[in-house]
């Protein structure tokens, strides 16, 4: 800083502090300059000594004919978010909880919480001396469930505390069964992997097609749905209502479960949005003017509110949805099938019926078969338990794996009495279905 700067002056300048029996050279925006005594840095005076306040480092500038300039320092803004490896963990096995600072001066330490409560040994941990700066700790969790993750930065000499948002940690147990289900609009049901075969309506007479399908928490059972929103339960899943007897204004294109499987929602070609069971409605879009018709919905992990999805990629975010984006004003060159949610609701997917994805918050893009031939149009997806891959199914019965997705078998090259409209994965304690009505 040059001499001859008065007080009040708005400066620029690198200054070194001093702290903890070392010091680091760090740019600062100073706003006040005082001058004890009242005269400039190169004027006579007695020099003075004035307190820090909390925080706000006390710096001296280098002497200039014994006079000593005092500089009101404001400390950093530093930033700090949570992120986990693996994204989606599993119980018995390990997750590290990584907290990200930016930007700061190596110093400080970091601490988290889970549910509010401080997690043992990740407590006053030390940041990292290089850039990035990040603290990392080790966890492992004994039951499936989510927990909210929160780091809190103590701050330092030249940076402010600072507290992470909410991080939804998705433990899946150990033993989740693997596999897909199939349905096909005569209400055909075919299994693979470790999903269980408990029923269909094959074969028998139907009002209206099949249009989607949901599954229990258990995975020992499914729902079936119906154009007129007629419901057909097996395995262990209840029945809770239906609007089969009840006039439409539009049909209803698919249907998603609570998280207990203690109720489940159907949701119509228009917007509207029928609960049943502890399935509370959260709003819809019946009754207001679409561009495009709804084709699919998926529910948040709390149950607390859900996604629907127009055919031109449009999205409707409901209760503690958020909205992370959408395909919405964007020229297509298919229509837009299905949603899919992540695991901890941060994000979702959408695949349109050429085989294309789009992938919005914390869900990533693994892959797609946009720009590829297809025998038949895509239909649907599923999220694998991890959230890093998915599948999606054809109306033919063909399965495309990406990401982390293993192929357990397809109806590809088989004769079908009816066109598949969707697909369902085993649970693995959160929600992750992705219902559509199929080809229409």
């Amino acid at each position: 800083m040059g001499r001859g700067v008065l007080a009040g002056m708005a400066v620029a300048a690198t200054v070194t502090l001093a702290a903890c029996g070392g010091s680091s050279q760090v740019p600062v925006s100073i706003t006040s300059v005082s001058v004890p005594g009242g005269t400039s840095a190169g004027g006579a005076g007695p020099a003075a000594h004035t307190a820090p306040s909390p925080r706000v480092p006390h710096v001296s500038s280098s002497q200039s004919v014994n006079q000593i300039i005092v500089l009101e320092v404001h400390p950093a803004i530093t930033t700090i978010t949570v992120s986990s490896d693996p994204v989606v963990g599993v119980v018995g096995s390990p997750v590290t909880l990584v907290a990200t600072l930016a930007p700061i001066y190596p110093s400080g330490t970091v601490s988290f919480t889970d549910g509010g409560i401080p997690i043992p040994n990740c407590q006053n941990l030390p940041v990292s001396q290089v850039a990035p700066y990040v603290v990392d700790c080790t966890v492992t969790y004994a039951a499936a469930g989510t927990h909210v993750i929160v780091a809190a930065y103590t701050g330092s000499y030249s940076t402010l505390p600072a507290t992470s948002a909410p991080y939804d940690l998705v433990i899946t147990a150990s033993n989740t069964p693997r596999g897909y289900w199939l349905v096909a609009s005569d209400g055909g049901v075919f299994a693979f992997g470790d999903a269980g075969f408990y029923g269909s309506m094959g074969g028998r007479p139907l009002n209206q097609p099949v249009v989607g399908m949901a599954v229990t928490p258990d995975s020992k059972g499914y729902w079936l749905v119906a154009a007129d929103g007629g419901i057909f339960a097996f395995g262990d899943a209840g029945f809770y209502g239906s609007t089969g007897n009840i006039k439409l204004n539009q049909p209803i294109v698919g249907m998603a479960a609570t998280a207990d499987g203690k109720g489940y929602w159907l949701v119509a070609r228009d917007g509207g949005v029928f609960g049943f069971g502890d399935a509370r409605f959260h709003g819809s879009m019946g009754g207001t003017q679409l561009n495009q018709p709804m084709v699919g919905m998926a529910p948040t992990p709390t149950g607390k509110g859900y996604w629907l999805v127009a055919a031109d990629g449009g999205i409707f975010a409901f209760g503690d949805a958020g909205f992370y984006g959408s395909m919405g004003g964007t020229v297509l060159n298919r229509p837009v099938v299905g949603i899919a949610a992540y695991a901890n609701g941060k994000g979702y997917w959408m695949d349109a019926s050429d085989g294309g994805v789009f992938s919005f918050g914390q869900a990533q893009f693994h892959g797609s078969m946009g720009g590829h031939p297809l025998n038949e149009p895509v239909v649907g997806m599923a999220p694998t338990p991890t959230g890093q891959g998915y599948w999606l199914d054809a109306s033919d019965g063909g399965i495309f794996t990406f990401g982390d997705a293993d192929f357990f078998g397809s109806m590809g090259g088989h004769p079908l009495n009816a066109p598949m409209v969707g697909m369902a994965t085993t649970r693995t304690g959160f929600p992750h279905t992705n219902q559509r009505p199929g080809k229409r």
